[in-house]
């Protein structure tokens, strides 16, 4: 969306009190919306921890986007993976707020945790997602290989979107999957690996 003084009560209403992306501003960063006024929108950054005034002019508008791109994806902060989704009942919010999305936290024992709209959560949102393309047989925490898959590397699991759909042993040298995800296409990193379904 445009962000101009002509539609002022429309982000008033759509982005209130939730997180945009503001990429004229920083694309790196998320904003959270503290207030929408005549002159501009009063916002904090997630990164930075500051406040401060988007002025907002017909000359030259600001395009305010949702920070989740996806209606699910797979974030990271530092050896944390995090699952973002969008609530469909709750989409009227086009900011991210909680009461429109889930976060959830991959443990490390391989299960996932709901969790609020935390800070490292919203770090990872605002951060452009790294993905992993080979398999490191040290790694420890997680390794992100797209928007939809996740492996957990101290239990060996692995996640497409929030579904447990397999183990990952002997160094990534073997996928053992049920059979129910065998129409499932596995990440180009394990095109070398044994896959046994069960």
């Amino acid at each position: 969306m445009k962000a101009s003084p002509s539609n002022i009560k429309d982000i008033d209403k759509y982005y209130l009190d939730t997180y945009i992306r503001v990429p004229e501003v920083d694309p790196e960063d998320l904003f959270y919306v503290r207030s929408v006024q005549s002159t501009g929108l009063i916002v904090k950054s997630v990164l930075k921890q500051m406040e401060g005034l988007i002025h907002l002019s017909e000359e030259s508008p600001y395009t305010i986007q949702n920070p989740l791109v996806n209606r699910a994806q797979w974030v990271s902060h530092g050896d944390s993976a995090f699952f973002v989704a969008r609530i469909p009942a709750r989409m009227w919010k086009k900011g991210v707020c909680s009461s429109n999305t889930r976060i959830s936290k991959l443990s490390n024992l391989g299960g996932l945790s709901s969790e609020s709209l935390s800070q490292a959560g919203l770090t990872a949102l605002a951060k452009t997602p790294t993905y992993v393309y080979t398999l490191s047989h040290k790694k420890k925490g997680t390794s992100i290989f797209s928007k939809d898959w996740v492996l957990q590397h101290s239990t060996g699991r692995l996640y497409f979107l929030n579904f447990l759909v397999g183990k990952v042993s002997n160094n990534g040298k073997r996928v053992v999957i049920p059979r129910e995800y065998a129409e499932i296409t596995l990440p180009d990193v394990f095109k070398k690996s044994e896959v046994v379904y069960v």
